[in-house]
This record gives structure tokens, C-alpha cells and sequence, in this order.
């Protein structure tokens, strides 16, 4: 009795810990999370480098854009979001907290948008300056479990985009 007793509890746990595991397998399989240390998304554009996936994609045909893994480069022949960034992983209903570094010519927007960038969750505001800047912000997940950004120009601005990183924050 005592034996058949421990065999059950013991069935149980494992089905316990494989329910468990099975919800945090698919966030672990994600690049990069933001929840443990953040995540930096490389200047990576439409293709890999050295091996690596890229983190941003064009998403509209005219203009220009690079990225050499160091900077993203981005010049707008229409105005609107430019590129958009590969999904980034997060928890639902909590905040995070998105530093972008960047110059731009003209007054432009990162966006903080769902995973299919149909809404915009918050939008960081970058001034034209001649030299980089610093914004940051404290953007709630809500619902989401991805999240992507976007750079929007404006018609004729130019935009040069040094860092960007997204790391769990406190809610304000």
C-alpha cells in the first residue's frame, strides 16, 4: 500500500513538472528574453551576419537602409514605418523598459507595437539633433507575449539607429 502510495505521488509530480515545463519550453526557445537581463536587438537588417539571424526587416520598398551589425542606417523616400524589428518575447501584463540610442535628421518615432505591428503599445519620440541620443520608456505588455518596434520618418529623414535593448522594469 505504502509502495503503490509513492508511485502515484511520484506519477503525479512528473505530470505536474511536464504541464509546468511544457508552458516555459516555448519562452525558452525564443532569442533572447527580455525578463532575464534584457535583450539588445543587433543593427541587422534583411539578411544574417556571421551566422546569426538578423533582428530588423524593411518594411516598405522605397528608401534606403543598412545595418553592419554596429548600426542601422535608414533614409525615408515616404513617410512611415520603415523597418520593423524581429519579434522580442515577452510576459503579459508587464512592463519592460526600451532604450533606444539614435540620431535622427528630422523629428522621428520608435513604436512599440503587438507582434503583427497592427497597434501601437507606445511611441518614443526622437528629436533631430546632430549627435545621438539617449529615450527610453516603460511600456506595459498588456495581453502580448511578442512585441516588435518600429522606426517611422518622416518623407526626406534620415535616422541612425546605435542601440536598442527592452529589459523587464518595474510598472510605474
Amino acid at each position: 500500500m505504502t509502495r503503490r502510495w509513492m508511485l502515484t505521488a511520484l506519477a503525479a509530480a512528473c505530470a505536474l513538472f511536464a504541464v509546468v515545463g511544457a508552458g516555459r519550453f516555448a519562452e525558452g526557445a525564443e532569442r533572447g528574453s527580455p525578463g532575464s537581463g534584457g535583450v539588445a536587438l543587433r543593427a541587422v537588417l534583411d539578411r544574417s551576419l556571421d551566422g546569426r539571424a538578423n533582428d530588423w526587416y524593411s518594411a516598405v520598398e522605397p528608401g534606403s537602409r543598412t545595418g553592419d551589425g554596429t548600426r542601422l542606417t535608414v533614409s525615408a523616400a515616404t513617410p512611415g514605418t520603415q523597418v520593423v524589428s524581429r519579434a522580442v518575447p515577452v510576459r503579459p501584463n508587464r512592463c519592460y523598459r526600451v532604450r533606444v540610442r539614435a540620431q535622427a535628421t528630422h523629428e522621428s518615432q520608435v513604436l512599440v507595437l503587438d507582434e503583427l505591428a497592427d497597434e501601437t503599445l507606445e511611441a518614443l519620440a526622437l528629436p533631430a539633433t546632430d549627435a545621438p541620443v539617449d529615450v527610453e520608456a516603460v511600456v506595459s505588455s498588456g495581453p502580448e507575449r511578442r512585441v516588435t518596434l518600429g522606426l517611422r520618418l518622416p518623407t526626406g529623414g534620415n535616422l541612425v539607429l546605435d542601440s536598442v535593448d527592452i529589459a523587464e522594469a518595474a510598472c510605474p
